[in-house]
């Protein structure tokens, strides 16, 4: 067999695997109408007619798509969040229509606010961008026209059949499965470049195919995961630049950046790839420049046809463009926190795992020292990204790592290919229990999500219980944050008073006499700042899954209702 053919066979096989770890369980965490019995108790569920009659008008076109109507506004007092049946109907929807994962309902109601036929299709949403919006809206067209899902211009048929609209997030999941099937392609060929071996280029794919953070991402309908395949695309093009002095590449390598750019905000961050690959080609003064003049033109340019309404309020009207992107501010905020640094290695570590990280670290470095062209192309586009990570990691949760995917696949491919260096002839078996441990880890994020597939999942199963605590007298539930499917398991909106204790640091109301629980729904290792006594009511199975919404660890703290002999 040829090395060709071999490389063929590998790939192939590669894919296979991938195609299953990305493919499985596809399907957790949807929308359905069995939340019902738990949200109204005894009483009739309400119908999607009555529902929407409930809700107020949404009417304003200056606002961005993910940007809340009806936002709590922040207070010192707790503030009860289901008074009324306006404010029921709210959470009830909700719970019909969004997922487990909290960013993935974003983009389907960017997609409603679009009317094609009138020549409306400003999605008021830019911090994912037109190639990541457009391409999803046009595989729902075509999923509706073979029948597989139903497109209906009022919402109250999906309130009414949630399981329906449950089949648009696995149309976006498998646009992001796509893209992560390309990303293994990608990420062989610089590993082959890397390493000039088959079987290290294998096990570099393998791990990155099963990294915690590949695999969370994978499996949510958001295009982090695309914009990092993006850039590795890019990565491979400007190094035939400046293998070739061909324009060819270098105008790919452009229009890679741009797509990068045209498909999340932060892939603007890749054309860096533009001057460092001129700089790093042996050519007069006068070509390099024309190279970055003409690479960057091209990119911008593909930026523009991806995203032309955002270019339009740039030149007009920005108030769209302000509130949309005013909507991350938090999330892009520079906090100054002497523990970023720590944070941000600690997030690397859980999307990495701790071994590959720091094999991921000494080989990139001695990559770049060497002088290989992929090795320090890929340090250069790691560079702003890390940069940007550690800024606004200060005390963000474990998903906050997302954010590292192109780092953390960098530093996998590195750990892997230069292994011969740091390990010597033990390289192959260094690299086959990499294999090992990112494989528990896959399997780990595998089983969550499995359990979340289930009609009977932990959240429900939570569901079950809360509902016997509210037969036993409990009726004060405290939240942080908005109840949601992905933040807190169904209860009945009219036995119960749901409060928001966002701001009380997990103080109790001072009138506890029917009984009051706090919920956290949220990474295990924040348990430590629960109150005493809290119960942990879920619990990560094999390893723990930190970065995911599937089957997220819960602990509750109860406070019993307050006998008349105990007052």
């Amino acid at each position: 067999m040829t090395d060709r053919s071999a490389d063929r066979v590998c790939l192939a096989i590669l894919l296979l695997i991938a195609g299953g770890v990305f493919g499985a369980c596809i399907n957790w965490g949807l929308p359905g109408r069995d939340v019902d019995r738990f949200l109204f108790g005894d009483r009739r569920p309400w119908t999607g007619e009555e529902i929407l009659r409930l809700l107020p008008t949404d009417d304003d076109q200056k606002r961005g798509a993910d940007v809340d109507a009806n936002p709590i506004v922040a207070s010192n007092i707790p503030i009860l969040l289901n008074a009324t049946d306006t404010q029921r109907a709210e959470i009830i929807r909700r719970y019909r229509l969004f997922s487990y994962q909290p960013d993935e309902m974003i983009t389907l109601m960017s997609l409603s606010k679009m009317k094609p036929a009138e020549g409306k299709l400003d999605p008021r949403l830019y911090q994912y961008g037109g190639l990541w919006i457009y391409p999803v809206g046009a595989l729902l067209k075509a999923a509706s026209i073979i029948g597989w899902v139903k497109l209906e211009s009022s919402q109250a048929y999906y309130l009414d059949h949630p399981a329906d609209f449950g089949k648009f997030y696995i149309v976006m999941r498998g646009y992001v499965v796509m893209w992560g099937l390309i990303g293994v392609w990608a990420i062989f060929r610089i590993a082959r470049r890397l390493s000039r071996n088959l079987f290290l280029a294998s096990a570099a794919t393998l791990c990155c195919i099963f990294m915690p953070v590949v695999v969370n991402l994978s499996h949510e309908a958001k295009p982090h995961l695309p914009g990092a395949v993006m850039t590795l695309l890019a990565i491979l093009s400007a190094t035939k630049f400046v293998e070739t002095g061909l324009m060819r590449w270098a105008i790919l390598t452009g229009i890679l950046c741009g797509g990068a750019f045209g498909m999340i905000v932060s892939g603007s961050l890749s054309f860096i790839l533009l001057p460092a690959m001129a700089m790093l080609r042996i050519d007069a003064l006068r070509r390099r420049l024309g190279v970055v003049v003409i690479s960057t033109t091209m990119g911008l340019l593909i930026y523009a046809i991806t995203n032309p309404y955002v270019i339009g309020h740039l030149l007009s009207d920005r108030s769209i463009l302000m509130s949309n992107l005013g909507n991350s501010k938090a999330m892009y905020s520079v906090r100054d926190e002497s523990g970023a640094i720590v944070n941000a290695a600690s997030q690397l570590a859980k999307g990495t795992s701790l071994p590959l990280l720091i094999a991921g670290v000494i080989a990139l470095a001695l990559s770049f020292r060497k002088g290989n062209v992929t090795g320090r192309l890929m340090a250069v586009a790691c560079a702003p990204v890390m940069i940007q990570f550690v800024l606004f990691a200060a005390h963000r949760p474990a998903e906050y790592a997302r954010f590292a995917v192109l780092p953390s696949l960098c530093l996998g491919i590195a750990a892997i290919t230069g292994l011969p260096e740091m390990a010597g002839r033990r390289a192959r078996v260094v690299a086959g229990l990499m294999c090992g441990i990112l494989g528990v880890h896959a399997a780990s994020y595998l089983w969550h999500f499995g359990q979340d597939c289930n009609v009977r999942s932990p959240r429900m199963i939570a569901a079950e219980r809360l509902r016997t605590r509210l037969d036993e007298g409990l009726s004060d539930i405290l939240v942080r944050a908005e109840p949601a499917p992905y933040c807190l398991p169904p209860v009945d909106l009219f036995r119960s008073k749901m409060m928001f204790n966002g701001h009380l640091s997990g103080e109790f109301l001072a009138d506890g006499s029917r009984g009051q629980i706090e919920i956290y729904t949220t990474d295990l290792g924040t348990f430590n700042h629960a109150p005493r006594g809290a119960q942990i009511w879920s619990r990560p199975r094999l390893l723990g899954t930190p970065l995911s919404w599937a089957s997220k660890p819960m602990a509750v703290h109860v406070r019993p209702p307050v006998t008349a002999k105990a007052q």
